[in-house]
């Protein structure tokens, strides 16, 4: 069904979605959609800068130059330093805010848009992160690690210059304790992986696959946000931090197939790239598969998504899949 109304499931979490193409007519408020633009040389991001942040953890190439570069957040949300400590409180639980915060510059280029960065930069920047979330992972207080980039105003960056960050947690997200148990749920009663049942049903209907290839891109059944796309890898591997550099390069290619797609249908918009990836210790008998969610900021959550944890839009995902196939 591509046209009408639907409620679609999203079989990883169990979010439901609302789909109706009427709701394309009603009344919008206009949206504001231009980036914030921080000038180069007010940039702390760019290259001869550094003293305008924490001290590098990793670059890459090492020495000289640097394309890549990571640190710890100036302003981090948790920090590594202290003693981790649970309470109970009656029904609330308290955590001491221990955890990791950085940040990883993405290019050095400031004006360069990720989606215009050659392929090597795309890889650079992901294949730091992945040595980030293996380092971090060393830290048997950190159970979580959380990949996420922030593109535009709208979509929470404050810096305009290509960066995302990387968050480690002493304690799941309640999202990622869901899809995990629905993972095992789903390997339990079928004996196969729910993501490997998710591609072979993609691949045989085929009408959202936006890219086909080793990183499989495509627009979910049940998609939370108009045009959101997933980044799956046909192999199965949970967890990124263990991927290959060959795997790396595979999704640097597919990430910037996938985001120039967006540019050349939707123009410059802001949009949330999160990584999910399985927590520290996962079994690969879990049935769990680490990938990539892209969700453009096009439209405002309101009643309906605060109260059910689902959303409700006008874009079937067979509908934007064909748009952006037509880009890549």
């Amino acid at each position: 069904m591509t046209e009408g109304r639907a409620l679609r499931r999203d079989p990883t979490t169990g979010a439901w979605v609302a789909l109706s193409t009427e709701r394309v007519l009603r009344p919008t408020i206009p949206r504001d959609v231009a980036m914030l633009r921080t000038p180069p040389d007010a940039c702390p991001f760019c290259p001869g800068h550094e003293a305008f942040t924490p001290p590098t953890l990793a670059a890459w190439p090492p020495t000289g130059a640097w394309a890549v570069r990571a640190f710890a957040n100036r302003y981090p949300a948790l920090r590594v330093e202290g003693a981790l400590e649970r309470r109970g409180r009656g029904p609330y639980d308290d955590v001491t805010g221990i955890g990791a915060h950085e940040v990883i510059v993405e290019a050095p280029d400031h004006d360069v848009r990720l989606c215009h960065q050659p392929d090597p930069v795309l890889a650079a920047g992901l294949r730091l992160a992945r040595d980030r979330i293996a380092d971090l992972q060393r830290d048997p207080r950190l159970v979580a690690i959380t990949w996420f980039r922030n593109h535009g105003t709208a979509a929470g960056a404050s810096i305009s210059h290509p960066h995302a960050q990387i968050v480690g947690t002493p304690e799941l997200s309640s999202q990622l304790q869901v899809m995990l148990e629905r993972s095992r749920a789903h390997r339990a009663r079928t004996g196969r992986d729910l993501l490997a049942d998710v591609l072979d049903h993609e691949h045989d209907d085929g009408s959202r696959i936006v890219a086909d290839g080793p990183i499989v891109t495509l627009c979910p059944w049940a998609p939370l946000t108009p045009f959101e796309l997933w980044l799956v890898p046909t192999a199965a591997e949970p967890d990124f931090a263990r991927v290959s550099d060959e795997r790396v390069t595979q999704l640097a290619r597919a990430m910037g197939i996938a985001l120039r797609a967006l540019e050349a249908e939707l123009g410059d918009v802001p949009y949330n790239a999160f990584l999910v990836t399985a927590p520290t210790g996962a079994r690969a008998e879990d049935g769990f598969r680490w990938h990539i969610r892209v969700r453009p900021r096009l439209t405002t959550a309101a009643g309906f998504e605060l109260a059910t944890g689902g959303a409700m839009h006008h874009a079937f995902p067979e509908t934007t899949a064909a748009l952006l196939r037509q880009h890549t």
